[in-house]
């Protein structure tokens, strides 16, 4: 029963990001993102393997892929629109080699006064990259993720 919910949550997302209408309750400028991001070579999954081996993730990046896991976001919606940016974000560090900003103790301070935690990092070398698209997911809008895109990505 599990799987027929996931496959069919997988079904509705994917319908929902090649047909704009059905959106799923996720708003248009995320769907936009997302298909820029394919339009220019970039790879969406949702719910693949990948979720299910790094359960309870809500997302993932790895070079010029996202993957997206509908199961822990529970329907919430703008929940996912966070996660789809902060794993661009990902995408754009990938892309810029480290994470865009300098300071890490100020990326993950600025960070925990939007409510990062760390929780779940036990490696200290990712602290850096992970405040700092924790903190973009909750500051910055789609346009703003588009922009990096663009700038770090797709010149």
């Amino acid at each position: 029963m599990k799987q027929l919910y996931s496959i069919a949550l997988a079904l509705a997302a994917l319908t929902a990001l090649a047909n704009p209408a059905a959106a799923l309750g996720l708003k248009p400028e995320s769907l936009e993102l997302l298909q820029y991001f394919q339009s220019k070579g970039g790879e969406v999954y949702v719910d693949s393997l990948l979720c299910d081996e790094y359960a309870p993730a809500m997302g993932l990046a790895h070079g010029n892929e996202i993957h997206i896991c509908s199961a822990p976001h529970h329907g919430d919606f703008h929940e996912m629109e966070d996660t789809i940016r902060h794993e661009l974000w990902h995408v754009i560090q990938f892309c810029n080699g480290s994470p865009i900003t300098t300071d890490p103790i100020n990326a993950i301070t600025t960070a925990a006064a939007k409510g990062w935690t760390g929780q779940g990092y036990n490696d200290p070398n990712v602290w850096h990259s992970e405040a700092e698209a924790y903190y973009v997911a909750k500051a910055k809008n789609e346009t703003f993720i588009r922009q990096n895109l663009n700038h770090y990505c797709f010149q």
